[in-house]
């Protein structure tokens, strides 16, 4: 998982969803997925975390949100997150989607990787374009 910001391209059909509560001690990396569990707190996207339920997508962030602190952070200006959009993820290595996936569904292996085989309860995300240097371009829910 990348742990610095990615550079996503922002679309105008994207969907944006604003909260204020980000977890204690976290930080969500603009172009890095999201997502948000109870009481509404926001953090990092994982896996095992979103396939155990009870987590929504939030999508990937257009800037950078910190906190660190030991408790909840509530925000006084809302994070905007998008989704409903293209995103541009790595591959996870030794699993990696290829051509023959175009159009079909691949998962999320964390916030910044896409793998081919997906498991029960991943994130399911549409394989859209196969990019050069292990480049993935997937559409987001």
């Amino acid at each position: 998982m990348a742990a610095y910001e990615l550079l996503q391209p922002f679309y105008q059909n994207s969907v944006q969803l604003k909260c204020s509560t980000i977890a204690a001690s976290t930080t969500l990396y603009r172009g890095n997925l999201a997502m948000q569990g109870a009481g509404g707190v926001s953090g990092v996207f994982t896996r095992a975390g979103y396939a155990a339920g009870g987590q929504n997508l939030l999508g990937f962030p257009r800037d950078t949100y910190e906190n660190t602190t030991a408790g909840l952070l509530y925000r006084t200006s809302k994070m905007l997150f998008h989704r409903g959009c293209p995103f541009e993820a790595d591959g996870h290595a030794g699993d990696l989607p290829d051509e023959n996936q175009i159009g079909g569904t691949v998962s999320m292996y964390d916030a910044s990787t896409v793998t081919k085989t997906p498991a029960a309860g991943d994130l399911l995300v549409i394989l859209l374009e196969v990019r050069p240097g292990g480049k993935f371009l997937v559409q987001l829910p």
